[in-house]
């Protein structure tokens, strides 16, 4: 099985508002990562920082007393971490 690879962060919104880019890693021009309506390319742009919030509220939640009161959310985060192809503790 092949391991899942993205396009690192941070991403950013073209001047027009509907392109999503990829950092230039040092070529000419950056990696379009999504065209979108605008709301929808907002989202897109924020998802790198979203996935890693994510992953470290789970990992913050699995290590932390007393949280067990949330293991339902801590689970659908797990799914959807998983889902965007990055790693979790189970």
């Amino acid at each position: 099985m092949s391991e899942h690879t993205t396009t690192i962060g941070p991403w950013r919104i073209g001047d027009a508002g509907t392109t999503v880019f990829g950092p230039p890693n040092g070529n000419p021009a950056p990696e379009i990562v999504a065209q979108s309506c605008k709301k929808n390319a907002r989202l897109i742009a924020a998802a790198p920082e979203l996935l890693e919030a994510l992953k470290f509220l789970v990992s913050a939640a699995l290590t932390e007393p007393g949280m067990s009161i949330y293991t339902a959310h801590i689970r659908q985060a797990q799914i959807i971490i998983q889902k965007a192809g990055g790693a979790t503790h189970e």
